[in-house]
């Protein structure tokens, strides 16, 4: 009966605290690191609303870990809970546990790929006004700034090729990496916005000039035919 599994569940509660405690700390954590990507990424894509798996996912985590806080904390309803899932409370904390880790998982890098591809955007939006010669003239050092950006982008490539959900311990070196490519990414883009202005004029000059010589080209051609041609007719 749920009074005798309430009696139970009371008894064994010291131990399953001690027992589950590093790992809920670490999820806790975890939640937390995600829940920020998740802001992160929905002021990059609010617009049209990318970020709204990864909120599913971070949604679905919390209710996972609320089903294993009544459970810690003895509250009313938890032993019926508990009874209902047909495992000892230990194992229907660690079964919750496991499931809230998934979520949080794909909830962070989903997050992580919508800022990764939002950065990577505005970069080639900003780049694309302007051609090499322009942007060697109005960035400082273009060639380094050039090779970090090919950089950040490999890793992100590479973090988005090798994600999967798994056990915390292995997570959380793949969640650092990919943030560290992030905030390279980011730099880069920040660098880029400060001669953002500069890169437009300089483009615009270069598209002007590039025509004017297209047209000299095409005249020059044009010349050149006209007068092969009136040198014919006149033979």
């Amino acid at each position: 009966t749920t009074e005798i599994y309430t009696l139970s569940l009371h008894d064994a509660l010291p131990i399953c605290i001690e027992q589950l405690r590093p790992e809920l700390l670490s999820l806790c954590r975890l939640y937390a690191r995600a829940k920020g990507y998740v802001i992160g990424s929905e002021k990059l894509a609010a617009e049209n609303r990318l970020s709204t798996p990864a909120i599913n996912e971070l949604r679905n985590a919390f209710d996972h870990l609320m089903r294993v806080v009544p459970v810690l904390l003895d509250a009313d309803g938890a032993a019926a809970a508990v009874a209902g899932s047909g495992l000892d409370a230990h194992a229907y904390c660690q079964a919750n546990l496991a499931k809230a880790t998934g979520h949080l998982c794909r909830a962070a890098f989903d997050a992580l790929d919508i800022i990764s591809m939002r950065l990577a955007e505005e970069i080639a939006a900003i780049l694309a006004v302007a051609p090499i010669q322009a942007r060697v003239q109005a960035v400082p050092d273009y060639a380094s700034l050039e090779r970090e950006l090919r950089d950040a982008v490999s890793r992100c490539d590479t973090a988005k090729a090798n994600k999967d959900v798994g056990d915390l311990e292995s997570l959380l070196p793949a969640f650092d990496s990919y943030e560290r490519a992030i905030v390279d990414l980011d730099a880069v883009l920040s660098a880029l916005r400060d001669h953002a202005d500069l890169l437009c004029r300089l483009g615009a000059e270069h598209r002007r000039h590039s025509r004017r010589v297209w047209w000299v080209v095409l005249v020059a051609v044009a010349s050149f035919v006209l007068g092969v041609v009136v040198t014919l007719l006149a033979h």
